[in-house]
């Protein structure tokens, strides 16, 4: 309160990041009493701000670079430690700078221009460039808080992953990076002036007294897992707690909870989902408008034997084929600029914006080679697509055929709309009442911020026709034979489809992950070519199942494959927009 302020920590994002990435440590210093301020940086979460930040005149490629500059993070990040000095109910004297990544340039900055309390910095990769700068011109805006730095001899941790800079478990390679990036700032304090190398894991100075300094190297912990390390957090509150003057309610730096919060934040996504669906399904058997929308399952009319095999084989390998690819060169992580030029906002792009394009080419491939092959077989029409209402065989007129599409298209449209209308008001309020929303490991279900939903409508367009091709490819040409029980059906199918969805990405997950904290290079040699860390695409298998399911689930329920691509396709364009944001990530290509 305004009569017993508390501590505050300030943390800074990373890298094509947010202010969600740091709700782990957010949660567990808030228990211990501290103020937490986590701001979204430019172009970031829900930041308006972008191309307009600090460099507002640069203009092209050269502007993608300008919100992730040192001048601009310093900029804004003074911007929010002022505010936060503003708040009444803040300790100003106790005040911890922290900073993941990226942000570990406005941390450093920040915590010495200010003289907070401590600084921690995990995982600072870029912060280094600022740390160690040996000169710097006067007139530059950053040249204050980096005489600032110069000066600061105050309370400074900062937490490597082994492998995450040096890339490699090689001692000689680590010591190296250690040397590189630690020595500088521990020669600044009184005593060390002419140390010759720095120990990790070693306390210098003291900390009591507000002069300590140490580099801490935590085992097999790659970059972005700084949010999911026990370690990582526990030495965040270990320190966090050493340099304020009281904690107003300590607790063991082993004691931590988060991980409960992500598994419960991944239930509700998927449930969350659910609803939706099932939702969606309610209005069509109780809404007399929407009967329309539903119509008898189709006859089965998928592959079997070998072609059933083979486009089984197809959908597990395609995923890796397009990660590996960078979706054929077309508009993936490194060609982010295409996007741009062809009227996409770069700003609201992610990685499984890419992925959905380069499975929807690809299905496109297979589905024009399984009419070419099953067309005089089986006798195809619209009607075995799930594309034609009930009685459109019956139609006598073209017209009227016509017509009937047309109107079943907008019914469903309406329906995609009012359910998707209902599951944001839902979302709105759960913000507002119990003030969270669904969170797990980069992904979930929040809040859809209407000021930027023009900036979406490019991508929902791709999302929807993208998903007409993936739910026939899922639906019809890999629809397996009927047991004689619906129930029974509807579980296999969405099962079988699942796993041939996520299982190769959760593999390359896993195989990458294993790779990444063994210092193995062979996950940037035949593995990945989307140029990010592993955890980048947690949210990735999380997004395809609820797609997946929800597609599989609604098909086998309405037989009609638009709702599968104006529902689903809109539901999982949403997630990836709000969770799966990589502005940064393109930037960083073009910097």
């Amino acid at each position: 309160t305004d009569d017993t302020p508390a501590p505050a920590v300030i943390m800074f994002h990373g890298n094509a990041g947010n202010a969600r990435n740091h709700e782990s440590w957010a949660m567990e210093f808030a228990r211990r009493g501290y103020v937490v301020v986590v701001p979204d940086l430019y172009g970031s979460g829900d930041s308006e701000a972008y191309f307009t930040g600090y460099l507002p005149n640069v203009e092209g490629p050269e502007s993608m670079g300008a919100a992730t500059g040192a001048e601009s993070l310093i900029y804004e990040a003074d911007m929010f430690y002022q505010y936060t000095l503003t708040l009444p109910y803040v300790d100003a004297d106790n005040i911890l700078s922290t900073g993941h990544s990226m942000g570990g340039v406005p941390a450093f900055a920040m915590g010495a221009y200010y003289n907070a309390k401590g600084i921690i910095v995990a995982a600072g990769t870029s912060a280094w460039n600022f740390a160690n700068a040996t000169e710097m011109d006067p007139s530059d805006p950053q040249y204050k808080y980096w005489e600032a730095w110069k000066e600061y001899t105050g309370n400074t941790v900062v937490l490597m992953g082994d492998v995450e800079h040096s890339k490699t478990l090689d001692p000689a390679q680590m010591d190296k990076s250690i040397q590189q990036k630690g020595l500088a700032t521990l020669q600044k304090y009184d005593g060390y002036e002419n140390v010759e190398r720095i120990e990790p894991d070693t306390e210098y100075g003291s900390f009591e007294d507000g002069h300590g300094y140490a580099f801490i190297v935590e085992p097999q912990r790659i970059h972005e897992a700084a949010f999911v390390s026990t370690t990582t957090i526990g030495n965040l509150l270990n320190y966090g707690q050493q340099f304020v003057d009281e904690v107003p309610n300590p607790i063991d730096w082993q004691d931590q909870v988060w991980p409960v919060k992500d598994y419960t934040g991944l239930f509700g996504t998927f449930a969350f989902v659910a609803f939706l669906c099932a939702f969606a399904l309610l209005l069509i058997e109780e809404v007399r408008a929407f009967e329309g929308v539903k119509r008898p399952l189709p006859r089965n009319v998928g592959f079997r034997g070998p072609g059933l095999i083979i486009a089984s084989l197809v959908a597990l390998l395609v995923p890796y084929l397009v990660i590996k690819t960078d979706v054929f060169g077309i508009v993936g992580g490194k060609e982010g600029w295409n996007l741009w030029q062809m009227g996409f906002h770069i700003n609201y792009s992610n990685l499984g914006f890419g992925v959905v394009v380069g499975l929807a080419l690809v299905c496109c491939l297979g589905t024009l080679i399984y009419i070419l092959a099953e067309r005089k077989k089986k006798g195809l029409t619209p009607t075995e697509f799930g594309m034609t209402p009930a009685g459109y065989e019956a139609s006598a007129p073209t017209g009227s055929k016509a017509k009937a599409v047309v109107g079943m298209i907008l019914r469903t449209a309406l329906l995609a709309f009012i359910v998707i209308f209902v599951g944001w008001a839902y979302a709105a309020l759960q913000v507002e009442i119990l003030g969270t929303d669904f969170y797990a490991w980069y992904f979930g279900i929040k809040d859809i911020p209407i000021s930027k939903f023009v900036h979406y409508l490019p991508y929902l367009g791709v999302f929807v026709l993208a998903f007409v091709v993936l739910s026939i490819d899922m639906n019809v040409i890999r629809r397996l034979p009927t047991t004689g029980n619906e129930t029974k059906d509807t579980v296999i199918a969405i099962v079988v489809n699942v796993l041939l969805a996520v299982a190769v990405v959760i593999a390359i997950v896993a195989v990458k992950w294993f790779f990444q904290s063994t210092g193995n290079a062979a996950d940037a040699s035949w593995l990945w070519s989307m140029g990010l860390d592993t955890q980048r695409i947690w949210g990735l298998p999380v997004g395809m199942t609820c797609a997946v399911a929800g597609s599989t689930f609604l098909y086998r329920k309405t037989g009609n494959i638009w709702l599968c691509a104006l529902l689903v396709g809109s539901i999982a364009c949403i997630m990836g927009l709000l969770y799966g944001s990589m502005r940064f990530h393109y930037l960083t290509f073009y910097c």
